[in-house]
């Protein structure tokens, strides 16, 4: 449990900023938080995850995507499209940007070369996992 508590105290204030960014709320964004967390738990094979940090990362975005089709059915889209006009470019938006991108390195670093490309392609440049695998 205690490798749990560290995993929290090391990812907890950046996946919270990057949840927060995402839905624009704070209190939403602690829960988010805290189920991807109960479910890590709860995995029973918890400690064959080998790279916790890209875990915790995809399971916080499949937690976002949860909590967007669960407040607005029947349209799916990137929030952070929709705020594009918001004022992002505070010191503090930046700071949180980049705090964001800094862990996002690290947990990709950690992963083998096929899979952190496969990632890259589909989760940053927005290919699809068909034209991946035609490439």
């Amino acid at each position: 449990m205690s490798g749990i508590t560290e995993l929290f105290k090391r990812f907890r204030h950046t996946l919270t900023d990057y949840v927060r960014w995402q839905i624009g709320d704070v209190s939403d964004a602690e829960d988010i938080l805290q189920d991807v967390f109960l479910c890590l738990t709860l995995q029973r094979d918890a400690e064959e995850i080998e790279n916790m940090g890209a875990w915790l990362w995809r399971a916080t975005r499949n937690r976002i995507i949860d909590y967007r089709r669960k407040r607005r059915p029947g349209r799916l889209t990137d929030e952070k499209d929709d705020r594009q006009t918001a004022p992002e470019d505070t010191p503090e938006m930046k700071l949180l940007r980049k705090l964001m991108w800094q862990q996002l390195a690290e947990a990709l670093a950690e992963l083998p070369e096929e899979q952190r490309e496969a990632f890259v392609e589909t989760e940053l440049k927005g290919k699809s996992n068909q034209q991946l695998s035609k490439e």
